[in-house]
Formats: C-alpha cells, sequence, structure tokens
C-alpha cells in the first residue's frame, strides 16, 4: 500500500504577492500590485518611505472587494499536463537552484535553534514531552512483564489504549478552546492577533501532564491495580497533547517563513531527549528507583513548561529583538519568501 498508494507530496509554491499568515511585505510592494490590477501606473516611493504610513494612505492602498476576490482565489494552469501515476511514485525528484543552497539546511537549522528564543522553546517543549512519553512506554513494557502484574505482550499493547484516549480527547478540546480564546484576546488587542496569545491554553494542560506522570511513576513502581496505572497514563497524555499540538501551532505562526529549518531543528531535539532517556532508564531506575527517576523528569518538565508564562510575558518582544535574524534565515530559504 505504501508503495503503491503514496504519491509524491512535494508542492513548488510560487507566491506573487503577500498572502500568507506572518508574511511582511512593504507597503510600496502592495500599492505596486494593487494599482498594477487596476492599469494604473505605481506611485514613485516618498523619501520618507521609512516612516509609517498615514491612515490616509492606508486606507486608499487597501483593496476593493473585487480585488480580495482575486488575490483569495487559486489560480491553476491548465496549460500544463499533469504527471502520470507513475511520475507520481518517482523516490527522487529534483529541484531548480544551485547545490548551495540546498546543502546550507543542513546546517542552518541549527544555527536557527541557537539563534532564536521561539525555535529553542518549542523544540525543548516538543523534547521533554516525548521524552516523558517514551520512559512511560519502556518503563510499562518493563514492569508489567514481572509480578504483581504479569501482563503478556498483548495486554501490554493493550494498556496503550489509555494514552491514545487521553490525547484524542486533549486534541479535540484544545482545537475549539484555543481558536476561541486566541479569538477573544485579538479582539481585546485591537484585532491584532500574536502568537504568543496561544499560550494562555498552553498553561492549564500543564498540571495534567506533571500530575498525570508523577501518579504513573508511584502507581506502577508501588503495583497499584492496573486500572490506576492506565488512568495515570491516560491523563498525562491528556495534557501533552494538547501541549505539543500549541507549541507547533506557535511555531507555525511566529516563524511560518522558516519553519522547515524550524521542524527539522526540533526534530533534532525531540530525537535527542527521547534516544537518551531511553538508553539511560534501566540503569537510572535500577539505581534510584522509578518514581525518583520521574521526579527528576518531572521538576526539568515543569521548568521548561512553566516558561510559556515568559513568553506570554515577552514573547512579543524577543520576536521583534530576533526580528533581524528572523529574516535573515527567511532570505536564505530554498525558495524566495515574501519578506522585506
Amino acid at each position: 500500500m505504501f508503495v503503491f498508494g503514496f504519491e509524491e507530496t512535494k508542492f513548488m509554491h510560487f507566491e506573487t504577492l503577500e498572502g500568507r499568515q506572518g508574511s511582511v511585505t512593504s507597503a510600496t510592494a502592495k500599492n505596486t500590485i494593487f494599482n498594477s490590477e487596476k492599469g494604473e501606473k505605481p506611485a514613485p516611493e516618498s523619501p520618507a518611505s521609512d516612516f509609517p504610513p498615514s491612515a490616509e494612505i492606508m486606507r486608499s492602498s487597501e483593496p476593493d472587494a473585487e480585488t480580495r476576490r482575486k488575490l483569495s482565489t487559486i489560480q491553476i494552469d491548465y496549460s500544463k499536463p499533469r504527471k502520470t501515476y507513475v511520475q507520481r511514485l518517482n523516490l527522487l525528484t529534483t529541484s531548480e537552484g544551485p547545490w548551495v543552497d540546498f546543502l546550507r539546511h543542513s546546517w542552518q537549522p541549527f544555527m536557527i535553534l541557537f539563534t532564536i528564543p521561539g525555535v529553542a522553546y518549542c523544540s525543548l517543549v516538543y523534547g521533554i514531552l516525548l521524552a516523558w512519553s517514551t520512559v512511560m512506554t519502556t518503563a510499562l513494557s518493563t514492569y508489567m512483564l514481572d509480578a504483581p502484574y504479569n501482563f503478556s505482550a498483548s495486554q501490554i499493547g493493550l494498556m496503550s489504549l489509555a494514552p491514545f484516549i487521553g490525547s484524542t480527547l486533549g486534541t479535540i478540546v484544545v482545537g475549539p478552546v484555543s481558536d476561541f480564546v486566541a479569538l477573544r484576546l485579538a479582539k481585546r488587542n485591537g484585532g491584532i492577533y500574536e502568537p504568543e496569545m496561544r499560550f494562555w491554553v498552553f498553561l492549564p494542560f500543564v498540571p495534567f501532564q506533571l500530575a498525570g506522570a508523577w501518579w504513573f511513576a508511584y502507581a506502577l513502581a508501588g503495583g497499584a491495580p492496573w486500572p490506576q496505572v492506565a488512568m495515570a497514563f491516560g491523563i498525562a497524555n491528556f495534557g501533552s497533547g494538547p501541549l505539543s499540538s500549541l507549541a507547533l501551532v506557535y511555531l507555525l505562526d511566529a516563524y511560518n517563513e522558516i519553519v522547515g529549518d524550524a521542524l527539522t531543528a526540533l526534530t533534532v531535539v525531540r530525537n535527542t531527549f527521547s534516544t537518551i532517556f531511553v538508553f539511560a532508564i534501566p540503569a537510572w531506575a535500577a539505581a534510584v528507583g522509578l518514581p525518583n527517576v520521574f521526579n527528576t523528569i518531572g521538576a526539568l518538565g515543569l521548568v521548561i513548561l512553566s516558561f510559556a508564562g515568559a513568553f506570554i510575558w515577552k514573547g512579543k518582544f524577543w520576536r521583534y529583538k530576533f526580528a533581524k535574524t528572523y529574516k535573515y534565515y527567511a532570505d536564505r530559504q530554498f525558495e524566495a519568501r515574501p519578506m522585506s
């Protein structure tokens, strides 16, 4: 099914004007585009273009209803032939551009990770959440083979239903709640949406992750009935699912022009955390006990997750402070980005 049903997913996106969330395009470019749509000659740029335009100028540059409809409509060029089924199954495809532009993406994610606070924080959040989940799964498959549980492999596998239900419920809840809160906060902010508004919903889910993980560790180490272990596992994932989703939403909203490199950096941090904890957990738990292992991970996770409050307080300032760095890496993406 994978070989014959998974078609090529690479999409070459060519933008002619700004329109994506988070894009930054100058007022001059907007005027040029809108005037050219009406057949008018664009006005020359004034020497004082570095200053914010007045309200009158902004109103005059806004597109009318017909222009808005044109900008929101995706145009398909039917003159280009569609690829055949065999062509869509190609394992390798080429992209235009010099090799140096492609190869620099092997080190650029690490530069972004250490120079943009928002990317670093989302990577740490995703890393510690996956480390928690990996350690809980490893402990489950180790401790439940012995007394008092004496579970078989299939019974241990069925224990995964608890985190599945927990993460599913959390994901169902967090979407509408996050959008509702962001919309209300944007209205209070004069109609301006800020990515940091997502963290107001992030914080209430932190106690679910912490409480579930600690309950899981003490219940499993103390030989508590398996429903308690399953319930704790589900509660932890009721928190971790929304937390990881909101971290990704913030990353996409705040840094969508470098999202490819940012997600690469996030993946590296996530896999590093997971690998370290998986190989360390057997000797670590044997030396200090499973509850103390989760005490240490919980303390580290509490510090990382609670730092979302700092982003609510200073996140916008940090985005402004590192805006030049963001623009620098946006300009160095493999395809052109609508930044100015």
